[in-house]
């Protein structure tokens, strides 16, 4: 029995394959041949349905990356005061400002980043 799914001239058909774990014949329907083919599985299944869901139990899949570290965000420390170098509205940002570097509240900030190209573009072009 071949190991791989529907070759380019096979039709799709019901087809009883033996689990690997306990023996057992299992059908292998025409419905989950076409599931495993959108998948982009390429080979039928090795264990019945019962030894699949008890080989998940036992193997649990790894932590997702959530459970790492997290880098605390911008909220989790210091803000500082300032005002924006636009507007001249008070605003309060995650970071020291430096004496001659600009400084902009959300809205001037948001305003600038969608309409200003990248100042790697801007030196490029001179």
């Amino acid at each position: 029995m071949s190991d791989e799914l529907h070759g380019p001239s096979e039709e799709w058909m019901d087809k009883l394959l033996i689990c690997l774990e306990c023996g057992a014949e299992f059908e292998f329907c025409v419905e989950q041949q076409r599931e495993y083919a959108e998948r982009g599985y390429v080979r039928e299944p090795k264990r019945c349905r019962n030894c699949r869901g008890q080989r998940r139990d036992a193997h649990p899949a790894p932590p997702p990356p959530a459970d790492r570290p997290q880098r605390p965000g911008p909220t989790a420390g210091r803000f500082y005061s300032a005002d924006c170098t636009e507007c001249g509205a008070r605003t309060r940002v995650p970071f020291r400002p430096i004496e001659g570097r600009p400084v902009y509240c959300h809205p001037c900030h948001q305003r600038r980043q969608f309409s200003e190209p990248p100042q790697s573009v801007r030196t490029m072009n001179r």
